[in-house]
């Protein structure tokens, strides 16, 4: 439906050319029961660097987090606190759910944090992503 508004494309089968699904974790940190608190903590530390890696190589045009969760602790908020302190946060915006990471290739990347969409107003969350997409 953000294409509807961005690009004038009608919602539909042939819109997905322009989209790429992710996990945050490529590696399921939860998966064993008994790891230890550092373990896990390695595990999200290589996620949060896989993300950044794999986002860094597309270079979408925006970035889009159905999370939810901006605060530290959950969601993408969870890797802040690991691209913080390397410099790779760019900007944070809590109010908006906007923030701006720094690749690698030191090239910056737009990305927000909007609700999951399911069972929740979806224009509220694609009126979201248009004002960041827009910009």
């Amino acid at each position: 439906h953000v294409f509807e508004h961005v690009r004038g494309e009608l919602y539909g089968p042939d819109i997905f050319h322009d989209f790429y699904w992710s996990d945050l974790y490529k590696i399921n940190f939860r998966a064993k029961q008994g790891t230890t608190q550092g373990l896990r903590s390695e595990q999200i530390n290589e996620c949060a660097q896989l993300l950044l890696a794999e986002i860094d190589e597309l270079d979408p045009c925006i970035s889009v987090f159905l999370t939810g969760v901006y605060e530290g602790g959950k969601g993408v908020g969870r890797f802040f606190e690991r691209w913080e302190p390397r410099g790779q946060l760019k900007s944070k915006n809590e109010s908006t759910g906007e923030f701006t990471l720094v690749g690698e290739s030191r090239k910056t990347h737009h990305c927000i944090v909007v609700p999951h969409p399911q069972g929740k107003g979806e224009n509220k969350i694609i009126q979201k992503i248009c004002s960041l997409w827009i910009k």
